[in-house]
């Protein structure tokens, strides 16, 4: 019999596979109360510039700050209610205040009964130029520029 508890094979392949690569990661749980952090990679610490005391047992919204966009973070928390999938170019700031662009990928880790037993968030440093372009195109995408060129009618009678 599996213990409700293991991952299934494909989420501990995934989560080896980020730890070779060293990849910026953490795992929460959020069978505790508000879904803290369990571990974190240490590519996060080097990115973020947090220790492991001031991460493990926070929920990751510490990351966030004024500049954070909400729409970002309902798209976060939508993806944890309903325990899937979503990623997200999300303006973060690290332990000193300064901010980055994180190109954030958040997946929902399930156990053998199919249950959510963890979620693993992927963090990517995006430079601020991309950032830019990422808000440019979303803003272009929401009211793109609508070309009113000469045969344009106005609605004025002529």
């Amino acid at each position: 019999p599996v213990k409700s508890t293991e991952l299934v094979n494909t989420d501990f392949t995934l989560i080896s596979a980020l730890t070779a690569g060293q990849q910026n990661f953490v795992l929460s749980d959020p069978r505790l109360p508000d879904n803290p952090i369990v571990f974190a990679s240490e590519g996060f610490y080097q990115l973020t510039g947090y220790t492991k005391e001031q991460v493990l047992g926070r929920n990751c919204r510490f990351l966030q700050g004024p500049g954070t966009d909400p729409r970002a973070v309902d798209i976060i928390r939508t993806a944890v209610a309903n325990g899937t999938d979503a990623t997200v170019c999300i303006l973060n700031y690290k332990a000193d205040g300064t901010p980055f662009w994180n190109q954030f990928f958040i997946a929902a880790l399930r156990d053998a009964n199919n249950r959510v037993s963890n979620y693993v968030g992927v963090q990517c440093l995006v430079t601020p130029e991309q950032g830019r372009n990422l808000v440019e195109e979303k803003v272009n995408q929401v009211m793109p520029l609508v070309d009113k060129g000469p045969d344009h009618d106005s609605g004025e009678d002529k």
